[in-house]
């Protein structure tokens, strides 16, 4: 077995196992809390999502990139260090934050408990083995951290009155990852050389900035969303557009797999095999918009019955927008082709201009959408936004790196046409069966109009088998 393939089982295992047990959280926690109190969990962990960006500035991308290329010495440590002293200054930062613009002190408080998850994140060792493109240890951490953190959730939160629990599990499914990541490490016999020197230190900085600002100014942008809904509007319309994010961030399990292997593959093929480059880039277009178009267009159509039986009729509002977000899923995997092309190629600076340019864009359309149209707007909003970022980076990446559009585009558009005719006249079946039914009329018509051939299938996997 190729090791590629060995990355794709742990990732995909780890991957299933998180989204696995981050769904069971979040369906048991639609049953025991309050859809307001649901909203507040969803803003405590945007505030961590946002803690653990700026703390990374960058830096985990681009010691996986130079570890990828065997240039470790004493990178580890000043990795280690460097976050460290990141993670402590950006909770410091956004607990002085928080007191001054949150009012109710409960509140505050339980926001700034989520960011103590960060510190046990500035330890994970995930770039290190995402680097050597050694994922089990990877997906092994991960799922003992989902797996700590829903069992902490399903035996003590009861009620809205346990919410505090669900950021203490967060801290210690954290913590458990961390301490299974520096376990992994003795395979590799790393030595920890940890000096908290504040010239190395912002020497790792500044050289992590371009490739950091670009990452920042993604999530940044990508997780506006349900705090500036939580500013403007309710703790319930931050519930209902939380669960469609929630389902839309499950089936991203897709991009999570596309941007972990990617971002080396892409580093080590180009410096080895340049003229190789260009060819696996359209090959990776394809297979994303044969997998993310028939899951886009059914998750549209069938929106209106999956959200109810996912999170209860109470999320029924969340319809609407998961019928709109689910399209976010297809950008987002050409954003990750296309800025890990920019990345491969040393061009992290123009990756930055973009990133600069479509988080304005993500700003402005997330103000105006949710002013207008409340959480309906704002996942308009993040669709166009993302489809505009998408269009920036591949004309960015033209300039170095003249990619084609799939030949068999027209194949796959009919493919897509006969699952969606399918799925109409499927009216009387459970959303289950139309789900299969879809599935094999795409993958049958696929096939029969040469959408996708069965060279191209042994191509894939003789690459990762």
């Amino acid at each position: 077995m190729k090791q590629l393939t060995k990355n794709i089982v742990a990732l995909v295992g780890s991957d299933l196992t998180r989204k696995f047990f981050g769904f069971l959280t979040v369906a048991y926690l639609t049953r025991h809390v309050s859809i307001s109190d649901f909203g507040l969990i969803n803003i405590g962990l945007t505030i961590l999502s946002y803690v653990l960006i700026f703390s990374s500035a960058g830096i985990p991308a681009l010691a996986a990139r130079e570890i990828a290329r065997s240039t470790e010495s004493s990178l580890i440590g000043r990795v280690l260090s460097t976050r460290f002293l990141l993670t402590i200054f950006s909770i410091v930062v956004t607990s002085l934050l928080i007191f001054f613009f949150v009012p109710e002190r409960s509140v505050a408080l339980f926001i700034i408990v989520f960011t103590l998850a960060s510190i046990p994140n500035a330890f994970f060792l995930d770039w290190y083995f995402q680097g050597k493109e050694s994922m089990g240890s990877i997906g092994a951490s991960r799922g003992v951290s989902a797996v700590v953190s829903f069992l902490i959730i399903f035996f003590i939160v009861k009620s809205s009155a346990d919410v505090i629990w669900v950021a203490l599990a967060a801290i210690v499914g954290d913590l458990c990852a961390s301490v299974m990541y520096f376990l992994f490490a003795r395979n590799f016999k790393l030595t920890f050389n940890i000096k908290f020197d504040a010239g190395s230190s912002l020497s790792l900085i500044k050289q992590s900035f371009p490739l950091g600002l670009g990452s920042i100014l993604a999530h940044a942008s990508v997780n506006l969303s349900p705090l500036f809904i939580g500013i403007v509007l309710t703790t319930f319309n931050v519930g209902i557009f939380s669960a469609a994010n929630k389902l839309v961030f499950f089936l991203m399990i897709f991009d999570r797999l596309l941007s972990t292997l990617l971002l080396p593959a892409t580093s080590r093929i180009f410096s080895q095999h340049p003229e190789q480059f260009k060819q696996r880039l359209e090959e990776t277009q394809k297979w994303v918009l044969l997998i993310a178009l028939p899951i886009c267009i059914g998750g549209t159509a069938l929106a209106n019955e999956i959200i109810p039986f996912v999170f209860g009729g109470a999320y029924a509002l969340a319809s609407k927008v998961f019928s709109i977000l689910v399209w976010f899923l297809l950008m987002t995997m050409l954003h990750t082709v296309y800025s890990s092309g920019l990345v491969a190629i040393g061009k992290e600076k123009e990756f930055a201009k973009v990133m600069i340019v479509g988080s304005m864009l993500y700003v402005s359309f997330i103000v105006i959408g949710t002013l207008l149209f409340q959480e309906t707007g704002a996942a308009v909003a993040m669709v166009l936004a993302e489809t505009c970022t998408v269009v920036f980076t591949l004309l960015k990446l033209q300039h170095h790196i003249k990619l084609s559009p799939p030949t068999s585009f027209l194949q796959i558009v009919l493919s897509l046409l006969a699952m969606t005719l399918a799925l109409h006249f499927l009216v009387d079946l459970h959303f289950l069966m139309k789900i299969l039914v879809g599935a094999i009329v795409y993958v049958t018509v696929s096939f029969s109009i040469k959408a996708v051939s069965l060279n191209e299938i042994k191509t894939m996997l003789s690459r990762v088998w």
